[in-house]
């Protein structure tokens, strides 16, 4: 696939699965009817991808720090972004429970964490020191948040108490 695929999710219900291109652009793949459709996603260089199959929100990461929140039920309609101030952003994490994307971005060695409101709505709660070349970020079921360290080899840990 010329420019791509970066990131996959897969939205079992809907029988949809998503990646991006590098130059922003999303791909929804729709396995019942074999159609792609190719959506607009606003950022220089799209990385990581989480989904909120639920609300069918579609976040995608944007290595230039940023997340925008795509429309999986409206032809990924843009129905928000937010600038971080975080650059170097790459795969992301979804807490579905608390409504919290994760933003790890290894050229600025920071951890974002930002809400999604019901209205889709983009709020950034707080930005932590995380390591240099962190690229990788997951969230837990207990609030934990776990981001790659791959320089020193190790695994680090942060609380959500947002």
């Amino acid at each position: 696939i010329p420019g791509g695929p970066e990131s996959l999710v897969i939205d079992q219900d809907q029988q949809k699965a998503y990646t991006n291109l590098w130059k922003g652009v999303t791909v929804a793949i729709d396995f019942k009817n074999q159609r792609l459709e190719s959506w607009s996603n606003g950022c220089f260089s799209s990385h990581g991808l989480a989904l909120d199959d639920k609300r069918g929100f579609l976040f995608v990461g944007c290595s230039e720090g940023r997340i925008v929140v795509l429309d999986t039920k409206h032809n990924g309609k843009v129905l928000g972004s937010l600038e971080t101030g975080t650059l170097g952003i790459d795969v992301i994490g979804y807490n579905a429970q608390l409504s919290h994307v994760y933003l790890a971005a290894g050229q600025s060695a920071k951890l974002s964490i930002v809400e999604i409101s019901d209205k889709d709505v983009p709020e950034l709660l707080g930005v932590m020191d995380a390591a240099k070349s962190s690229h990788c970020v997951t969230g837990d079921n207990a609030d934990g948040i776990w981001v790659c360290d791959p320089d020193r080899g190790r695994i680090l840990y942060f609380k959500d108490d947002f």
